[in-house]
């Protein structure tokens, strides 16, 4: 509190007039009216006089412009029942207003994309003199009730767009209704990425009016909204095959959603590509930790995306292609006699690796489908020496990576406020691998595996959003989400060969084709696992004036899930589960002028099968300033508890030549203690200056109970079923902390924008069953850097370049090292020890990729080209590592070393786009 009352003290300096602006013009953030009066007297040199009795005390939020005094005066105390009157004297005189009581009315509206037509949802739209306002729905409705008739100043404003300020005349006892457009700022990446933090008025530098669009958003049109994450502060993801976390959190302790519909295991080939064409989608929004009630219950946050809708251009498609996928996406719209909006779009995006493999991921996939000596010797042979280890060398290997996802999306108007929509997604991704590999130290042949993945995700949902009055705002949606995995995994050795080929002579490829063909004779692990989820809800908000709001609604999900795994790596586990869960919230929120905004709510939660009521208290408070010595500044605090009901388990994958990392299961299980952390979090943005700037975050998270996979359980028989949650996890308690950076500056009238940013974060939790101790968590990366840039060099040439480092990353093995050998009592070999994960360091990551892209039109085409210089350094950098034998003496005695698993070195690639 101290801070926000000396950054409030701060003095406040008027803005200079601009061309054809008027003489005057006052910014008064908090300033009494007898201050206000005095300056305006101090700056006209005007004789004013007043009895501070009639003044009273009253705190004036306003912009105040005029030419001459008396307008001054008409404009400042406007809705104050004060008046002046002006004596022969010239002397200005401030009196009691003798006008009658002032009549009440209403304005409600849409705010919408000036480019796409696209509805904003989470829009601000705030009196100029921060006394009140509100926010748009999922339909970019909005309504404000019991507005005093006649003028007012409204500003509207959303991340990535340009406020517009306009004066809006409201009738007594009546509605006034408008449509506002916004205007895309001059962005470095699309789609645009919002954050929960988001000024309630713009810095006091803004324009009156937003400019025109620019070319600046074509540059980076074509990034997946996945890859779009790292731009987020305290969001964890970049790295190739490794997980999305938030704030140090688990995998599973977030929620992505699709138009507002959770998402199961949103990644293609493990975590190597999103699960969603890049022209699919619009926008993406992520909550971090002390979201409020109406965003639901999760450990750590959520990460919402959009679909793309409501194009301006009432027909239009694109058609592009790179070197592992090809995407097609379509829109087209229709206004009907009444004025009403139908839009409709479609995408579509295909692996090519069937027409076309390419050559960096090809070899890569070459160099990672290697047999790991450590894993094999554990499954083959009851535990692990430092003599006859086998060493096994890939002499025939292939793979095969498909995946397609399809999306449909739509919305029709059925009168000014009321909106249909719905959208479709379904997406496959089916990864292989097969490997022949030969024994270089003995004399008994061959080793073979295959390893294959089948993802499938579906989701429907059917939305209505209803402006029903200028009070009452109400939304419903229904849907369905549904994710299947299938995993099998299949070692053969010597000795099928020999059963199979005899002493016949064959070529390494021949013996290749003999293993592929007759799999059913090598020991295999089938695991699957299923989640279908049935969601509806209904959502309402409530305006009892400007400055108070109620929101809330209701929630019914039924949820049903199964797993199942066999017996080659992991004991058998079986598990089937359905639940309902119903749900409620209650916000209230209520602006001051400041302006303050504050929200504070609860979640309520009751499980099937469990006697307990789950409450889920949350508090939210906000400061903006729009002027101060340092410019624009806002300050943000949060937290409250917070639950989690569906959750989820990644399982390591020990198959000695397993490329994706790990596969996941679901569990709801109401009769457990359910997940719960508190959280709280402080973000505050400045804007120092234009083109400038500043966000800094820091949050805390503690969790007394948590879910983690128990491989204890996994692998030993120690007493407990081999159904439901007891087969394969435990719980547990971890904690997570850390702060973050971001630094923008746009410069060159915004044809450079530049972007640096820091994380560090700090999660530890307790592994008493696998280490006996309090772990740094294996997913956490200490320390991230990133910095981008992008230019417009000319209109038709854009540059872009990204650099990103991250150190600190221990857990430097192979994760089933610390996983799968531990479990089984190898607690290390030779001189290497897996006892001490946090010890085992893994060198810095750091890379830096440029790309060119060119844009031509061609009549109604428009052609981009991009080439994409990917690891322009060339640094290999490790993902983690592993234990093999280089060497053995002539007494049997070997020589053990540790094995790289390295990401590509510099590898270029080339784009084409074509939009009609």
């Amino acid at each position: 509190m101290f801070f926000i009352g000396l950054m409030c003290s701060l003095p406040v300096t008027g803005v200079s007039a601009q061309q054809a602006a008027p003489a005057y013009s006052l910014d008064f953030s908090g300033d009494t009216l007898t201050d206000a009066l005095d300056r305006i007297a101090a700056l006209t040199s005007a004789d004013l006089i007043y009895d501070p009795r009639v003044v009273g005390i009253r705190h004036i939020y306003r912009r105040v412009r005029g030419n001459t005094t008396a307008e001054l005066l008409t404009s400042l105390l406007q809705g104050t029942q004060l008046d002046f009157i002006i004596l022969s004297s010239g002397t200005f005189v401030i009196v009691q207003s003798s006008q009658r009581p002032p009549e009440f009315g209403s304005f409600t509206g849409q705010i919408t994309d000036a480019a796409t037509g696209e509805p904003l949802q989470g829009a601000t739209v705030m009196f100029a003199d921060a006394s009140g306002g509100t926010v748009t729905n999922r339909s970019g409705f909005f309504s404000i009730s019991n507005m005093m008739s006649g003028q007012h100043e409204l500003v509207f404003s959303f991340i990535g767009y340009e406020p517009v300020r306009k004066v809006i005349e409201v009738n007594g006892n009546g509605t006034t209704r408008e449509r506002i457009t916004l205007n895309p700022k001059p962005l470095d990446v699309s789609p645009i990425v919002v954050s929960a933090h988001r000024s309630m008025l713009p810095a006091s530098w803004h324009h009156e009016q937003a400019e025109a669009r620019t070319l600046w958003s074509s540059g980076e049109r074509h990034q997946c909204a996945v890859q779009s994450l790292s731009l987020f502060s305290g969001v964890q993801h970049g790295l190739p095959l490794s997980d999305t976390h938030i704030q140090g959190a688990q995998r599973g302790e977030h929620r992505m959603y699709l138009d507002g519909m959770p998402v199961y295991n949103p990644y293609s080939f493990g975590q190597l590509f999103s699960a969603f064409s890049p022209f699919a989608i619009s926008r993406v929004e992520v909550e971090k930790a002390g979201f409020d009630a109406s965003m639901g219950s999760h450990i750590a946050g959520s990460i919402g995306l959009k679909h793309a809708l409501s194009p301006r251009q009432r027909q239009s498609a694109l058609w592009q292609a790179d070197p592992l996928s090809t995407n097609f996406f379509g829109s087209a719209g229709h206004t009907t006699t009444a004025g009403n909006n139908i839009n409709i779009m479609a995408a579509f995006r295909s692996s090519v690796w069937s027409i076309f493999q390419d050559p960096t991921l090809a070899g890569t996939l070459s160099e990672w489908d290697s047999i790991d000596p450590m894993l094999y010797g554990l499954v083959a042979t009851p535990g692990l020496k430092t003599t006859g280890m086998r060493s096994f060398s890939p002499v025939a290997n292939t793979s095969d990576i498909s995946f397609y996802d399809v999306h449909l999306a739509g919305s029709a108007d059925f009168g000014p406020y009321q909106r249909l929509n719905f959208s479709l997604y379904s997406g496959q991704n089916q990864v292989e691998t097969d490997v022949l590999a030969r024994e270089q130290f003995f004399d008994d042949g061959f080793m073979f595996s295959r390893d294959h993945y089948n993802w499938l995700n579906t989701v429907a949902q059917l939305g209505y959003d209803w402006v029903v009055s200028p009070r009452l705002d109400l939304s419903v949606q229904a849907g369905y989400s549904g994710n299947r995995m299938r995993h099998n995994y299949v070692m053969a050795d010597n000795s099928i060969y020999a059963m199979l080929a005899g002493d016949a002579p064959l070529s390494d490829s021949a013996i290749f084709g003999l293993y592929r063909e007759n799999l059913g004779h090598g020991a295999a692990q089938h695991d699957s696992n299923e989640i279908r989820h049935y969601l509806g809800r209904v959502d309402a908000e409530y305006a009892i004036n400007p400055r108070l709001s109620l929101s809330g609604g209701v929630q019914a999900d039924f949820v049903q899930s199964s797993f199942d795994l066999s017996s080659l790596f992991y004991l058998p586990a079986v598990d089937e589960q359905q639940s309902v869960h119903l749900s409620s919230y209650l916000n209230t929120h209520l602006t001051l002028p400041g302006p303050w905004r504050f929200t504070v709510g609860s979640r309520i939660t009751r499980l099937t099968g469990s006697s307990q009521t789950f409450l889920e208290p949350r508090a939210q408070v906000q400061y903006d300033r729009q002027q101060s010595a340092i410019g624009f500044w806002s300050l943000r605090l949060a937290g409250g508890v917070y639950r989690q009901f569906i959750n989820q388990f990644d399982i390591t994958n020990a198959g000695p030549s397993s490329i994706v990392p790990s596969f996941t299961i679901w569990a709801h299980d109401s009769s457990l203690p359910q997940p719960k952390a508190w959280h709280g979090s402080a973000s505050f943005l400045s804007e120092p200056a234009r083109g400038t700037s500043i966000r800094l975050e820091g949050w805390l998270r503690y969790q007394p109970t948590g879910y983690i996979t128990s491989y204890d359980r996994l692998l030993t028989d120690s007493g407990h079923t081999r159904e439901g949650f007891d087969a394969f996890a435990e719980i547990t308690d971890m904690q997570s902390w850390g702060g973050s950076i971001r630094l923008s500056q746009q410069l060159m009238g915004n044809s450079l924008n530049l972007l640096l940013g820091y994380d560090y974060s700090r999660a530890d939790i307790n592994m008493q069953s696998q280490f006996g101790r309090v772990m740094p968590a294996p997913w956490n990366q200490p320390h991230s850097v990133q910095a981008r840039a992008i230019a417009h060099l000319t209109d038709k040439w854009t540059v872009s370049g990204r650099w990103q480092y991250i150190a600190g990353r221990a857990w430097a093995f192979r994760q089933a090292y610390y996983d799968f050998l531990m479990m089984h009592n190898v607690h290390g070999i030779d001189r290497f020890n897996f006892t001490s994960p946090e010890d085992d360091r893994l060198p810095a990551f750091s890379q830096f990729d440029l790309s060119l892209i060119f844009t031509q039109n061609i009549g109604i085409t428009q052609l981009q080209t991009r080439l994409d210089l990917v690891n322009v350094l060339n640094r290999r950098n490790v993902i983690d590592r592993g234990v093999h034998a280089h060497a053995m003496h002539a007494d049997g005695t070997q020589e053990l070393s540790v094995y790289d698993r390295r990401l590509p070195g510099f590898s270029p690639s080339l784009s084409v786009q074509f939009s009609f």
